[in-house]
Parts: C-alpha cells; structure tokens; sequence
C-alpha cells in the first residue's frame, strides 16, 4: 500500500512539470529560405482612354449655295458623328441655326423649304425662328456678325434667334446692311474659339465657294461681289487656322449666291460629292 502511495506521488510530480510547460517554451524552426519582409507591391499604369472626337462645324456662307449642306448634314447623321456645337455665316448662319435646334438633316431640308424669294429674306428668318432661343437648343449655336461702325466681328450666341440671325446674313451684292452689321465672313479664330469653347475636339468646315483651277464663282473676275466672295474663302480655308477637316462642294460656277431659284440644282449637284467625301471623313475617325 505504501509503495502504491509512493507511485502516484511521483506520477502527479511528473505530470505537474509537463503542465508547466507552455507553447513559448517550445523553439519555433524558421526554414533557411523564409522571409520576414512584406510582399512586393506591383503599381499598375491607368489604362488611357481614346476619347471619341466632338465636332464643331463652321457653315461658310454662300447664298443659295448652302442648300448644298442640307446633304452633307444627311450623312453626318448616316454615320453618326457626334456633333457638339456650330457656327453659321452669313446663310450657313440659318442653316445652322434650324440644325442646332433638334440636330436634324431632315429638319434642315424641310424649313428651308419655305424660302420663297430673297426679297421676303427678313419675313422667312422670322417664320422659322419664331419663338425659338439659344437656350433650348440641342447643341450650342453661333452667327459671325461684323459691325460696321466699330469695325469688330462678334460671334451671337445668346437670345432669340428671328433677332440675332439678321445681324449676321447681309452680304454684298445680295442684301444691304441689318443695323449697321453684316455678316463677318472671314472671322476663322472667332468661330474656331466658339465651337472649342463649346466641346468640339474637331472643326470641320463646310465650304461651297471654292472656285478650283482659277474658276471664278460666277459674273466674272471683274465683279465686286466676286471678289468679296473670293477673298474670304481664301481666308476661311487658309491652313493652319484651327480647321481640322474641310468638306469642300464645287458648285456650278454659273449658280452665284444669290440665284435662289436654282435650289434643286444645287441639292443634286451636291449629293454624289457630299456622300464621298463624309465616307472617307466618317472612316478617318473610326465611324
């Protein structure tokens, strides 16, 4: 019995001792490759997004010629260009204006349909701008008016458009001054800084007066109104001035600006040319 005693005193001593033992007091094996040092972050670059181009388009003036741009307007919207803001001069100033409105060719072809005689001018512009202002239109618009008593060139973008549009459509040889303005022809930065303030990436203009291989526009070199015509193109189209693009449409040289009886001519005469060189524009930008 004594022995027995003795042997349980000495198991719950060995016992005690292993009890004491704690998990700190066992050595902890690093591996010889291991290491303590934080895992390397790897810093990714941004992914860079290409931007779609935003289209601003100056309307060059040019008479009965600018029936021309209800075509090219047709397949801006057949290949579906995004367009952000335009500039109208002198009558690309009222093809501009309806097109600003809803940003539709077809509205385009439908008011100017109502032009009956360019002695009626004034009463047109108010038939189809009535009640119409800048603020509710689709897409931002401009008109180039120069004023002739101070000698400056303003771009008119805010108020009622049958009131700013007949500051800016007066052209030699065609109508006479609108109080004291007409329409500021060859103000290329003006119009560029308009449409870039605007959102557009890209300015594009539309152009009907080119007189190509020294051909002149109608009546003669010897023609005040041609002269006029000529100078500004030539400064509308000159390289290096904030125009990207140039959609030119030669046009019958005997239809002159003012020869509003001649629309048909020169919507047909346009199409072929308006189709080919917006295909190989719309395919230049990816659309």
């Amino acid at each position: 019995m004594k022995k027995i005693l003795l042997y349980g005193l000495f198991l719950s001593i060995v016992s005690s001792c292993q009890l004491k033992t704690s998990k700190s007091d066992i050595p902890t094996i690093v591996p010889a490759n291991s290491t303590t040092s934080e895992p390397t972050r790897v810093e990714l670059a941004p992914v860079e997004t290409v931007k779609a181009a935003q289209f601003g388009i100056i309307f060059s003036g040019g008479g009965v010629r600018t029936w021309a741009y209800v075509n090219i307007l047709k397949e801006l919207q057949k290949y579906k260009l995004p367009v952000a803001s335009v500039v109208g001069i002198e009558w690309g100033a009222i093809v501009a204006g309806i097109y600003a409105q809803n940003v539709s060719a077809n509205e385009v072809e439908w008011e100017l349909s109502k032009f009956k005689d360019i002695d009626d001018w004034s009463n047109f512009i108010k038939k189809i701008f009535e009640k119409k202002s800048t603020s509710n239109l689709k897409v931002p618009f401009g008109c180039m008016s120069l004023n002739l008593k101070n000698q400056t060139s303003y771009v008119l973008n805010k108020g009622q458009l049958d009131a700013l549009i007949p500051y800016c459509v007066s052209a030699p040889g065609m109508l006479k001054p609108f109080s004291d303005s007409i329409a500021s022809m060859s103000d290329v930065a003006g119009a560029v800084q308009f449409l870039k303030a605007n959102g557009a990436t890209k300015i594009i203009l539309l152009n009907v007066n080119t007189a190509r291989n020294g051909k002149p526009l109608g009546s003669g070199l010897q023609s005040l109104e041609n002269q006029f015509w000529i100078q500004s193109n030539s400064v509308l189209t000159k390289k290096n001035s904030g125009i990207d693009e140039v959609i030119d449409i030669d046009i019958n040289a005997a239809i002159t600006a003012e020869k509003f009886d001649q629309r048909r001519d020169v919507l047909n005469s346009s199409l072929p040319q308006a189709k080919d060189q917006l295909k190989k524009m719309a395919s230049k930008y990816g659309y």
